[in-house]
């Protein structure tokens, strides 16, 4: 910050008669010096301190017009710097949307591949209109022919004791 004070300046009486020319005791006031010393500084008795010359200097046209162009100078970097951060962010969610799409897609092949489930996954439940599992006779059973009904309960025992066994 110290890199931007004015290096050179105008001088005390064209800097006060900038500001309008105010009454010594009115710049002494502001300054906080004594009227005395304010009338020092103009009739040249004295020089002024830089402290009070940069006081007085960003109160004229030249320190206005200094302070003016740095605040424009700072708008213009961060404005660049936003857009630039803009930019950047918009390039993250494109690259962003290619990863998801990608792995979207890729998700999609493996639903395509197949759900072959998993082995120890439970038996569904039987669909109606699909034919029962065909009867494997147990060693050591005898099967009975007998009616109907009673053949087809007599088949849905054993597949039920052949899935529980296996």
């Amino acid at each position: 910050m110290l890199n931007r004070l004015p290096e050179m300046m105008p001088t005390l009486t064209e800097m006060v008669g900038d500001i309008g020319n105010p009454k010594p005791a009115a710049l002494a006031k502001a300054l906080g010096v004594s009227p005395r010393t304010v009338h020092r500084w103009l009739q040249a008795e004295e020089a002024a301190p830089r402290c009070a010359l940069l006081a007085i200097f960003w109160l004229t046209r030249w320190g206005m017009s200094l302070a003016y162009c740095e605040a424009h100078n700072l708008a213009q970097m961060h404005a660049g710097m936003a857009a630039c951060t803009k930019q950047q962010l918009e390039q993250a969610r494109a690259a962003h949307a290619a990863i998801v799409t990608e792995l979207e897609a890729r998700l999609e092949l493996l639903g395509r591949i197949g759900d072959f489930g998993a082995a120890n996954d439970p038996a569904p439940p039987p669909r109606r209109g699909v034919p029962a599992l065909p009867v494997i006779a147990v060693p050591g059973e005898a099967s009975q022919p007998s009616s109907a009904s009673s053949s087809t309960s007599t088949n849905h025992r054993k597949t039920a004791r052949f899935n529980r066994a296996s």
